[in-house]
């Protein structure tokens, strides 16, 4: 191929993707109003969004169960969850103001935006107060459980002494059965066992069950105090986050006030 032949096939590729310059008004005209019509559209879901985030907070709140630090850090976790709804319709609603046209915006928005502003500013503030209250719950739960399992593992602890007592004064094998069974004990190599042999493994397991249920409470002491904590801590962290973004909503739409009202 000549140097010629070169240079028309390149001026033909070139003249093939000059588009005239009408479709390109055609292809702007268009995504304006595809634009327009999210932006007419979205806020409305936005705004329905909305309405069922704040029934939802009703719901989770009510019955109030004050002083009771289970139902309120389950409480707040809900909510923290829930907001997150909440937020993402302040964001639909806010694609109303993705356009210049300044004529999508009423009265009757601008108000709505008012009160969403003092609303996100509300709930700010009181995700902020609620940070030392999760903690107190949580240590206030944790010391709940604690004193849970301390009493249960008492209750246990008790039972050896007795189980001890009796086992020195039987020496019917099927007896001792009974009185290790009662504890959980694994009784079922005691037959055709001699009653002494019997007592002997059942002293044994007496020392091996007592020591493994003081681990046992320890280790069960520590699991549910780290569950808590954990959840108690990402329901601070999270709740944190939402507060910051409300403010950052409060300011934002204290802008778009200015600007449209």
């Amino acid at each position: 191929m000549t140097f010629r032949e070169k240079l028309d096939d390149l001026r033909f590729e070139i003249s093939e993707r000059i588009v005239n310059p009408l479709d390109y008004y055609l292809k702007f005209s268009l995504d304006d109003a595809y634009a327009q019509l999210l932006t007419s559209v979205l806020p409305v879901i936005g705004y329905g969004m909305a309405l069922i985030s704040l029934g939802d907070y009703l719901y989770i709140i009510y019955p109030l169960d004050l002083q009771n630090p289970a139902w309120e850090l389950q409480t707040l976790n809900s909510l923290v969850r829930q907001s997150w709804t909440f937020l993402l319709s302040i964001g639909l609603i806010f694609s109303r103001y993705l356009t210049d046209n300044k004529n999508d915006a009423s009265a009757f928005d601008l108000f709505l935006l008012r009160v969403i502003r003092w609303v996100v500013l509300t709930m700010a503030i009181m995700f902020f107060f609620t940070i030392p209250l999760i903690i107190v719950d949580t240590h206030r739960l944790v010391s709940y459980n604690t004193k849970q399992i301390d009493q249960k593992e008492q209750n246990q602890l008790k039972q050896i002494p007795a189980v001890k007592a009796k086992l020195n004064q039987t020496s019917d094998v099927r007896q001792m059965a009974l009185l290790g069974r009662a504890l959980g004990l694994n009784v079922q190599d005691f037959v055709g066992k001699p009653s002494i042999q019997v007592q002997e493994i059942l002293r044994q397991r007496l020392i091996i069950f007592e020591s493994e249920l003081k681990q046992k409470v320890k280790e069960a002491k520590k699991e549910k105090a780290i569950t808590l904590w954990k959840s108690s801590l990402r329901t601070i962290f999270a709740g944190s986050m939402i507060s910051l973004i409300f403010i950052f909503i409060w300011r934002r739409i204290g802008v778009i006030y200015r600007l449209y009202g």
